[in-house]
């Protein structure tokens, strides 16, 4: 069954414009106009239905979390803090751009809320959107699996941020959320290998 996300203005969307956000500060952008799902960028680089459902209104750009789908975040939420099998620790983090070019850079990055202060090197790739939606977008943190004693505590406040950027260099987006770290789980990594069930709300990632 699709899945289609009602957008939830009051609870979901913080206002803050297009800058960088202030260290210690969260929340997506602010969009008043909806956006279709369908909107093409420059050159007709059209984003692909996604797997995951159609977003409802959703607004030009938004910061959230999740591995296989985009889920929605409010500032000050608990997330899981993932620990996978290369012995290291991160948060998930999505992104929403109906508009956005079809292929994107993103930026991917996780502050201390207090400080502002840089938890771990940013993590920057270049992914491809679907339905105006990206998901498993990974901000590093510290620690090592090696040495328990090394990660996180739970409870501790961070910032993610993201950052979208067209091929050729140009800022598009960037927002951010705040968040609490949570119980620790384990990712083992897993995809699935066939199109028709990979990417969908619940399984597992598609084997590229």
């Amino acid at each position: 069954m699709r899945v289609r996300w009602v957008w939830v203005w009051a609870s979901l969307v913080a206002g803050c414009d297009e800058a960088a956000p202030a260290a210690g500060t969260g929340g997506g952008e602010n969009a008043s106009t909806s956006a279709s799902v369908s909107s093409t960028s420059s050159g007709g680089d059209e984003q692909r239905p996604s797997p995951c459902g159609e977003l409802v209104d959703p607004p030009a750009f938004d910061v959230g979390t999740g591995e296989i789908c985009f889920e929605p975040l409010v500032d000050g939420q608990i997330v899981p803090h993932i620990t996978g099998p290369q012995g290291g620790y991160h948060v998930w983090a999505a992104a929403v751009c109906p508009a956005c070019p079809r292929e994107v850079i993103v930026t991917t990055t996780a502050r201390f809320a207090d400080t502002g202060e840089l938890v771990a090197e940013p993590g920057t790739r270049v992914v491809e959107l679907k339905g105006g939606q990206v998901a498993g977008l990974i901000a590093y943190l510290t620690g090592s699996t090696a040495d328990p004693a090394s990660h996180l505590p739970k409870g501790t406040k961070l910032l993610i941020d993201v950052a979208l950027t067209s091929l050729e260099g140009t800022p598009l987006h960037e927002g951010s959320k705040q968040v609490e770290l949570g119980e620790l789980e384990v990712w083992l990594n897993q995809c699935d290998p066939d199109p028709a069930t990979c990417g969908h709300p619940g399984g597992k990632k598609c084997c590229d």
